[in-house]
């Protein structure tokens, strides 16, 4: 995922959701949260998900121009923690 320099997630890490959905050794497991995402991607701000367990806060608090979505199981890769 591409965006504009100018854009407000330029400053995010955009990961492919399929790559927090693959069970992988060494990754760190969050269960039952929203994640702010957009176009096939979640967000993380440095090494920062921007994710919470509740919607209301990814709603109100999530990057521009994202929106939840709810992830049973995510897998977080190592070099995001």
């Amino acid at each position: 995922m591409t965006e504009d320099k100018r854009s407000p997630l330029s400053r995010y890490h955009h990961v492919k959701i399929e790559d927090i959905q693959t069970p992988k050794t060494g990754r760190e497991v969050v269960v039952d949260h929203y994640w702010a995402y957009r176009d096939g991607h979640v967000f993380f701000f440095k090494t920062t998900p921007q994710c919470n367990t509740s919607r209301e806060i990814i709603e109100r608090c999530g990057p521009v121009g994202s929106h939840p979505r709810f992830i049973p199981l995510a897998y977080i890769p190592r070099e995001y923690l």
